[in-house]
């Protein structure tokens, strides 16, 4: 739902165009696959090791700066990414002291969770985001009222079926 709400807030504050939303996955994760296609997002990256090739493709595909990417990660591979970002949101690792610090310390986070992975940090962020757009109470109330607006956002993020991509001799293919 913190996804869904995310875009909800995009779309209401930018004339109704959907925020452009992705997974890049170092592994082949089936939850990450159902996630992309359930919610309708444009792309999922899978098996990719060095996922800044994914993330060239990905600001390549939909003519965007990186600057203008918020992105979402947990682990040391995430940041070659997180250089790149505008926004850069860490999810929290508390057996992983010494991997926060260097983060904090190379700036490669702009905000660390206080819940950790699994336990709704990817809906703490959205709700972040919502809270500083200035439309969490708006998208709350529409949502909530399954209002005109809301339905006419539901059938435009349904619209996109989610493209599935992987890195075969460090070229992004199709899959």
């Amino acid at each position: 739902m913190g996804t869904n709400l995310l875009r909800f807030g995009f779309w209401l504050k930018n004339q109704q165009n959907l925020p452009v939303m992705a997974i890049i996955t170092g592994e082949n994760n089936q939850s990450a696959k159902k996630l992309a296609v359930r919610e309708h997002f444009h792309h999922i990256y899978f098996k990719i090791p060095d996922k800044a090739l994914a993330f060239r493709h990905l600001l390549k595909e939909f003519n965007l700066q990186a600057h203008e990417v918020a992105f979402c990660f947990d682990d040391v591979l995430d940041f070659p990414i997180a250089k790149q970002c505008g926004l850069k949101f860490m999810v929290r690792r508390d057996a992983s002291p010494l991997f926060k610090q260097y983060a904090i310390e190379n700036k490669l986070c702009d905000y660390i969770t206080a819940q950790q992975g699994g336990n709704n940090a990817v809906r703490e962020i959205s709700d972040l985001i919502l809270g500083l757009y200035g439309v969490s109470d708006k998208v709350i109330s529409e949502r909530t009222d399954f209002s005109n607006l809301y339905t006419n956002y539901l059938q435009q993020r349904n619209i996109p079926e989610t493209k599935m991509f992987s890195v075969k001799e460090r070229t992004v293919v199709s899959v």
